[in-house]
């Protein structure tokens, strides 16, 4: 889906289960704090090179680093299906969860990328969120 080959694959699993799920009480949330700084990195250095101003680089982070659009960007391309939830909330996947699950698997990628901000933006723009 993203064009990512994961060399752990424990890492993807933990990315793709929320909180309260079978990995534990917080499943993707440390790694959805990762992403979400990572995602911040990744565009203001973007802004930065094409020498836009801090006034445009502060509006992409707000629109593209938001709950609405990262959980678009998660539901058109149907991450849905593979998310594990927590039980108590049956099948419903909110806004917020696909918004935390599509930083932590940003997230994912640069860990085990070991840091390749390449592989981040490719992730990114395979989410519609470059």
């Amino acid at each position: 889906m993203i064009g990512y080959q994961f060399s752990d694959t424990g890492i993807i699993y933990t990315a793709l289960h929320t909180a309260g799920s079978s990995v534990g009480s917080e499943g993707n949330k440390s790694l959805a704090m990762v992403g979400d700084a990572v995602l911040r990195l990744v565009l203001v250095v973007h802004g930065y090179s094409k020498r836009i101003s801090r006034g445009e680089i502060n509006n992409a982070l707000s629109t593209i680093g938001s709950q609405t659009l990262l959980a678009r960007a998660g539901f058109d391309n149907g991450l849905e299906a593979y998310i594990e939830t927590n039980p108590s909330q049956g099948e419903f996947i909110s806004d917020r969860v696909m918004a935390t699950t599509v930083e932590a698997i940003i997230g994912a990628v640069y860990i085990d990328s070991k840091q390749d901000t390449a592989a981040v933006e490719r992730t990114m723009a395979a989410f519609g969120l470059s």
